[in-house]
């Protein structure tokens, strides 16, 4: 299964390079800097990121799993992420040099035959010339995501995205992950 971002959603990350990065607000983010939804307020867009559910049974059985999806802000968002009661707001004001989308695939093995291969894009990575903002998705499982800032971008530190499923006599899981540069 592949829980990744379409076209249409990349270009509109790639379209921020270049941008004035200005702050993040997102509904009830609050000072851990978790939630479902947040906005990446430039100069002159608004983009949403957002977390969803997707029913899928892949697996064997039905579940939900986190997806990551991207659009602009309607005029009525744009409002409530720039004067919401219970927006948090973090302030950058950095330019946008370079975005990223992190991409891991969880792969089931039964000694060396591949059960199954889950794709998913976790991570979109802004790198601004002040650091790095990472916006994770939490779990496979859920829809929430943390935002963090960093000085320094390396896959190996970036937050593991956790899942349900573990090894056990039958079957391993590994993981592995990328990272893909949208704007080259």
């Amino acid at each position: 299964m592949e829980n990744i971002l379409n076209i249409a959603e990349r270009q509109l990350l790639a379209s921020l390079v270049g941008e004035k990065f200005l702050f993040i607000a997102g509904k009830d983010l609050g000072s851990e800097l978790v939630s479902d939804e947040i906005a990446i307020n430039t100069q002159d867009k608004v983009l949403k990121l957002q977390g969803a559910l997707v029913e899928d049974d892949f697996a064997g059985f039905v579940d939900d799993y986190g997806k990551l999806k991207v659009a602009l802000a309607t005029q009525e968002e744009k409002l409530f992420f720039s004067e919401g009661s219970d927006t948090f707001m973090h302030r950058y004001a950095a330019e946008i040099n370079e975005v990223f989308l992190v991409r891991e695939t969880l792969t089931k093995k039964s000694g060396t035959n591949t059960l199954w291969k889950y794709v998913s894009d976790v991570g979109i990575v802004f790198a601004l010339d002040k650091g790095f903002l990472c916006c994770t998705l939490l779990s496979h499982g859920n829809e929430l995501f943390v935002v963090e800032h960093k000085n320094q971008f390396h896959l190996e530190e970036l937050e593991r995205t956790t899942s349900s499923f573990t090894d056990d006599l039958f079957a391993t899981y590994e993981t592995t992950r990328e990272v893909l540069d949208l704007a080259g």
